[in-house]
């Protein structure tokens, strides 16, 4: 502690010897030209100017702290969304492939267990079930969307149960813009990106026209 004490006391010394060198003459004679309260008021001026470069440097370093932790903010939300939605797919993935695995054991297509469709169809024989109906369509679709979906997969089910034959249901027709998509190269994640329609909506979609197109055959 000493000895920084002193190295203090050598740089301001330095500084006022540097200070009354360059202070410019007066009259052309040979003597100081910068008194005791100059060199004051000189000094007072380098302590207030450093004051202020080091006010501006903690501003800004507190500015690049604040824009990190919104940045950080900003990147766990993304995280949890994608928690979230790779959740939501693997619970869809399970659904599917349970219900691939039923069908292929009964020779029909049916409607996947726990889905929106599933609640949709026991709510219209139980009016009291329309509360489970709803929450579950969340699952493939919002809207008008998840009502088409629904109503695709209902009459799928419904011909499979004997009913008609199966060019009288045409998946595509209901959803061109999406296999104009599908057709052209696009992936699902592409598609689900132009359309915004649900990942596993579009995934249940082509399910569906695939099986069609199957059964057509």
């Amino acid at each position: 502690m000493g000895d920084n004490a002193w190295i203090a006391i050598a740089i301001a010394g330095l500084l006022i010897i540097g200070l009354v060198r360059l202070a410019p003459r007066k009259n052309g004679q040979g003597g100081p030209a910068l008194t005791a309260k100059e060199l004051e008021e000189a000094m007072a001026q380098f302590a207030y100017q450093t004051e202020e470069d080091n006010k501006q440097l903690m501003a800004a370093v507190e500015k690049m702290q604040q824009a990190h932790v919104e940045q950080l903010k900003e990147w766990k939300g993304r995280v949890e969304e994608l928690e979230k939605e790779t959740f939501s797919l693997r619970e869809q993935v399970g659904l599917l492939r349970d219900w691939a695995l039923s069908s292929g054991k009964s020779g029909h297509a049916g409607v996947p267990s726990g889905s929106a469709v599933s609640v949709s169809a026991q709510s219209e024989g139980n009016p009291g079930g329309g509360s489970h109906a709803g929450s579950a369509a969340v699952r493939y679709g919002q809207g008008e969307q998840a009502h088409k979906l629904q109503e695709a997969i209902r009459q799928a089910g419904s011909l499979d149960a004997g009913g008609e034959t199966g060019s009288s249901l045409q998946i595509r027709s209901r959803y061109p813009d999406l296999f104009q998509l599908y057709d052209g190269g696009k992936s699902v994640e592409q598609i689900a990106r132009k359309t915004g329609m649900n990942k596993g909506e579009i995934a249940l979609i082509l399910q569906l026209a695939k099986r069609e197109e199957q059964e057509d055959v």
